[in-house]
């Protein structure tokens, strides 16, 4: 049995609230708006997946050493190939460079294929845009990531669902104080 699998980074509620609207006013409305419970940042796409390498990688997932991270989403784009609108940060975090590379090199492990591309990291807002419209402003999205996600994609009558599978938090390094912690969002 295969899963269609992907790890990734969930965006807090609060913010896919507020790109939902941002989208909106600055993309304005297209029936094919990526629904904005799915948004997300992939680290790495698995695609399908045996039960033997899903129990390979979720041995070796837990033990990545990283540490939270923010990222500020400033620029939005668009790839003509997949035909994506999307935002990202202009200026990726080494951290978020890391757990990319991490994750990817222990799908490789497994037994994964997983593609040899640049990481470009962004949150696909709408897909199939055959002619993009110019945002009328840029977003402005600073967010938080302390775990990181194995998704599931599962196709439904309603168009894709992507479910988080399992979870892995960022290990809390123990010099860090509790008032470090708390700004960091670990507490």
């Amino acid at each position: 049995m295969y899963q269609r699998l992907f790890l990734g980074l969930n965006i807090a509620p609060e913010h896919i609230l507020s790109i939902s609207d941002w989208r909106k006013k600055a993309l304005g409305f297209s029936s094919t708006d990526v629904k904005p419970h799915n948004f997300h940042v992939t680290l790495a796409f698995l695609g399908q997946v045996t039960m033997h390498q899903l129990d390979e990688l979720l041995e070796e997932l837990p033990h990545i050493n990283w540490q939270p991270f923010s990222a500020d989403f400033d620029q939005v784009g668009y790839w003509g190939k997949p035909k994506i609108h999307f935002i990202a940060p202009s200026i990726v975090p080494d951290q978020l460079h890391y757990l990319a590379k991490q994750c990817q090199r222990l799908a490789r492990k497994t037994g994964i294929n997983i593609e040899k591309r640049q990481y470009q990291p962004h949150i696909t807002l709408q897909r199939k845009i055959k002619s993009p419209v110019p945002a009328l402003y840029e977003p402005s999205f600073t967010l938080r990531f302390n775990e990181f996600h194995l998704y599931e994609s599962i196709s439904t009558a309603n168009g894709v669902e992507y479910i988080i599978r399992e979870s892995f938090p960022a290990p809390h390094d123990p010099n860090m104080s509790v008032r470090e912690r708390i700004s960091q969002g670990l507490l």
